[in-house]
């Protein structure tokens, strides 16, 4: 391999190759791995009270409404009828159902069950009466 220096050209040596390549591997690994969000080591502005979302949560919530009541989009996972987040050793879980006509109606919550790592803290299966 050549390095070109001005009007000379010097071969690069294989020590140098493999430093070149090792850190040029270590810089796209840690550009790929942060900084943009996502922190949820609960030292971030991000950081959201999931046991006071837990309990802000009640029957009938809708989807927009469930998202107002925790203060943040599910940073965890979001499907129609699973809602996760997770902040610090905290997880927070909403599980929705869909009443009305099928594919027309609207998504409300079922069952909300705290977590901290795997120990479950809280969980309440609201009964089936919204309409």
């Amino acid at each position: 391999m050549k390095k070109y220096l001005g009007n000379s050209v010097e071969k690069l040596s294989r020590r140098q190759v493999v430093a070149g390549s090792v850190l040029g591997g270590v810089a796209m690994f840690f550009s790929a791995c942060g900084g943009g969000g996502g922190s949820n080591d609960g030292d971030s502005s991000e950081y959201i009270d999931l046991e006071a979302a837990y309990e802000r949560i009640t029957a009938c919530m809708d989807y927009d409404e469930i998202l107002k009541a925790v203060g943040a989009k599910p940073n965890y996972y979001d499907s129609k009828n699973t809602l996760r987040w997770n902040y610090g050793d905290l997880w927070l879980r909403v599980q929705t159902q869909n009443i009305g006509e099928v594919g027309e109606g609207r998504w409300v919550v079922d069952d909300k069950e705290l977590l901290r790592g795997i120990q479950r803290l809280k969980r309440y299966a609201f009964p089936g009466y919204c309409s």
